[in-house]
């Protein structure tokens, strides 16, 4: 029977032992001694270097990536296995997305008057987060049009404006209303929320594009999508309250496609048939929530991902791991415990610990079971 699971990484003490804490020291002494961070910060850059662009064919090349790295640190049948990216094929409810690329794109503000550091408001081949994920394209020549602030982002007002081959300045995330910026007749839209405030020259990463959810699919409005500074976006509202409009040039070279979305996916061996073994997917640009692009987003992650995978590795073959498949109505009874152990003692394995709770976080819509090719595995 398909049960939802939670998977639970638990530091073991062979039974006996004289002196638990002693064991966990050295046990804790042992793990700190295998971690590797220059080796760790490697795999952030690398993967930061392709995933920065979030095109379909650079997460091909970051699956492509992740694919040598798992194998390399001892992963086994590791695979890239590639999910269709279509913009029709469903899965459950879900209907997966149109592979997208784009060469480059340009938003400009074209008046005289215009401060020359603010005349250039977006360059992707610079800074990719400036442009929104799933953007649609102009002629080669590029579009130009007026940019316009929305004075309410309800949707009725917004039916209710004149947008009709317009872009718009956004104060929340445009994904919400892009569905009625198209029946409106917009341009596109160019976004000023960010979640860092703080930081004057960040742009917040657009990656929800869709016209009925996340993903671009088939059907959807190819509208235009940008994303400027909180700096650039005052300057711009400055000039708006004594203009009304602005004139801005666009250029953008994109593409949707029918391609496929890549994810990898490996097994950590145990220490021998049938010990305990671990299954570990992943997306392509997303292995357990591998680098998700943008400048606020999580590039580090795949220090967690290949490290743990590593450590865990290592751990299950000298039989000082082992994890454990509970019902998942176990799991919150787990987190407290871990908790107050944390507490309790001081002595605290950052990796561990991570792998542990991101195992219990990551469980909470899985459904599944023991994947009868690996005993005592588990597919996540």
């Amino acid at each position: 029977m398909i049960r939802e699971l939670a998977i639970v990484a638990l530091l073991f003490v062979p039974p006996g032992s004289p002196s638990p804490d002693s064991d966990l020291t050295n046990l804790l002494a042992s793990l700190r001694s295998d971690i590797k961070p220059d080796e760790a910060i490697q795999y952030v850059r690398l993967i930061h270097s392709t995933d920065r662009w979030f095109t379909f064919p650079k997460f091909m090349e970051t699956a492509q990536y992740v694919k040598r790295t798992l194998e390399t640190i001892g992963l086994k049948h590791v695979e890239i296995v590639n999910a269709p990216a279509d913009g029709i094929s469903q899965v459950g409810y879900w209907t997966m997305p149109m592979a997208w690329d784009v060469k480059h794109a340009r938003l400009e503000l074209l008046k005289n008057d215009v401060t020359q550091e603010f005349r250039l408001l977006a360059d992707y081949e610079k800074v990719p987060t400036s442009l929104g994920m799933w953007s649609g394209s102009t002629p080669p020549e590029g579009i130009t049009a007026d940019l316009v602030e929305l004075p309410s982002e309800e949707p009725a007002q917004i039916e209710k404006l004149n947008l009709r081959g317009k872009l718009v300045l956004t104060r929340q995330n445009p994904s919400g209303i892009k569905w009625v910026l198209a029946k409106s007749g917009a341009l596109g839209a160019v976004n000023t929320f960010t979640e860092n405030p703080g930081l004057p020259d960040g742009r917040q990463w657009i990656n929800s594009w869709g016209d009925n959810g996340w993903a671009c699919t088939d059907g959807s409005s190819a509208l235009l999508c940008f994303s400027i500074s909180p700096r650039q976006a005052a300057y711009v509202r400055k000039r708006l309250a004594e203009k009304g409009s602005l004139r801005v040039k666009a250029t953008v070279d994109s593409r949707y496609y029918r391609g496929s979305y890549p994810y990898v996916t490996g097994v950590i061996p145990g220490a021998s048939p049938p010990a305990p073994q671990h299954s570990s997917t992943g997306n392509g640009r997303n292995v357990r929530h591998l680098a998700l692009s943008g400048e606020q987003s999580r590039a580090g992650a795949p220090d967690s991902c290949c490290d743990e995978h590593r450590h865990t590795g290592r751990a299950l073959r000298t039989a000082r791991l082992r994890i454990y498949v509970l019902p998942q109505s176990t799991r919150r009874k787990i987190l407290r415990g871990c908790f107050r152990a944390a507490r309790r003692s001081r002595l605290f394995c950052f990796r561990f610990a991570t792998l542990a709770l991101a195992c219990l976080s990551k469980c909470r819509c899985l459904h599944g079971r023991a994947d009868d090719r690996y005993p005592d595995g588990v597919a996540i």
